[in-house]
């Protein structure tokens, strides 16, 4: 009975986990994780300089951007 349980488990995993909007919302999400945690070394790389103070602007905007791809992302993963 118990193997029976574990197979359904993982085959409805995978059907969710096969579906388009889950997958597209997956990809979103880990660019949008990737893209707010790398916006400082990104800004500073964009503004070819290490002062925090000239690239305050360019890492809220990057981090704003991670952050509206990870809701995006769970929106579609929310909606069927």
């Amino acid at each position: 009975m118990n193997k029976l349980l574990a197979i359904d488990i993982w085959n409805n995993l995978l059907d969710i986990l096969s579906k388009t909007n889950v997958i597209v919302a997956l990809i979103l999400a880990a660019v949008g994780v990737a893209v707010a945690v790398l916006a400082k070394r990104v800004a500073f790389a964009i503004k070819k300089t290490k002062n925090v103070e000239e690239a305050g602007n360019l890492i809220l905007i990057l981090k704003g951007i991670g952050l509206i791809l990870i809701v995006v992302a769970l929106v579609l993963i929310i909606i069927p």
